[in-house]
């Protein structure tokens, strides 16, 4: 049976990715007040919708070299331009800028983009292209948790019989191995793609520093069984303390500088009262 596209997996409630790293790395409340609070956020943030224009760009090369047309570099730069052009002039809400305006950011994407291009491994088959999932998370007595684990590979490749399931990142600057080791993403993509039957894969990140000469690097990683058990078991703790409204401000986290919940961070202890709340869990 087909698997949903994603917006339609996200309509049930489910846990992703995206929503575990939120909770656990970045910032509990900040979490809360997106899932179950429902509050509006102030600002989007330029660095945010940046890296989504830029993935719809990977997307389109992607898509190109599967149906195996050229990939060239000049096409993608111009719907870059085109995409991020339209993203400055509706975001809603409006975005705010950080380090840089809309033209540096606009150049910074082109050259982005075309250290991609040329960095592509030219003996590499795409085979899968934004590929959704969904998959039960079961513990190690058998036990499946009541939502299930949701996302979408960005892109599956295959090389001299080799798989891997391949996730594409902007950066600021280089990343440290040990990111790559503890990161949560590939236990969670790896996790789902041998629960739904899939074979022998391996996982890697694709980053493109956001520097003056962008850099491009190619992490490859793998998890164990022993990975996939400690997922579910924490994501049956993080179940309990959402349903036990566990959520706390992370004051000194990375993420404050540039929160769009800023304002309700900062009344969250003088309105802090037990209320109703939504267990619904999006993206």
């Amino acid at each position: 049976m087909r698997t949903p596209d994603l917006a339609t997996l996200r309509r049930a409630p489910h846990w992703s990715y995206s929503s575990l790293n939120t909770f656990l790395n970045v910032c509990s409340l900040q979490w809360a007040f997106r899932h179950v609070y429902a509050a509006e956020p102030r600002f989007t943030p330029a660095g945010l919708a940046f890296g989504g224009v830029f993935h719809r760009c990977l997307e389109y090369l992607a898509r190109l070299r599967r149906s195996g047309e050229d990939a060239a570099a000049g096409r993608a730069l111009d719907l870059f331009s085109d995409l991020w052009g339209q993203e400055c002039r509706i975001a809603a809400p409006p975005l705010r800028f950080g380090d840089g305006d809309a033209d540096a950011l606009d150049a910074l994407g082109r050259s982005m983009l075309a250290a991609y291009v040329a960095g592509t491994d030219p003996g590499e088959t795409v085979v899968a292209v934004a590929l959704p999932f969904s998959a039960p998370l079961v513990d190690a007595a058998g036990r499946a948790l009541k939502k299930p684990l949701i996302g979408e590979v960005d892109c599956v490749v295959e090389s001299g019989g080799s798989v891997t399931l391949v996730d594409w990142k902007t950066a600021a600057r280089r990343w440290p191995e040990s990111k790559v080791r503890l990161d949560l993403q590939p236990t969670c993509y790896l996790y789902a793609h041998r629960r739904n039957g899939g074979g022998a894969a391996a996982f890697r990140f694709d980053v493109v520093t956001k520097t003056k000469a962008p850099a491009v690097e190619r992490h490859l990683t793998a998890r164990t069984e022993d990975h996939f058990a400690r997922l579910v078991e924490t994501v049956k703790v993080v179940d309990g303390m959402v349903r036990a409204e566990h959520f706390l401000p992370n004051d000194q986290g990375w993420a404050c500088a540039d929160c769009p919940y800023a304002a309700a961070c900062a009344a969250w202890h003088r309105d802090r009262s037990r209320s109703l709340i939504n267990l619904r869990l999006v993206a």
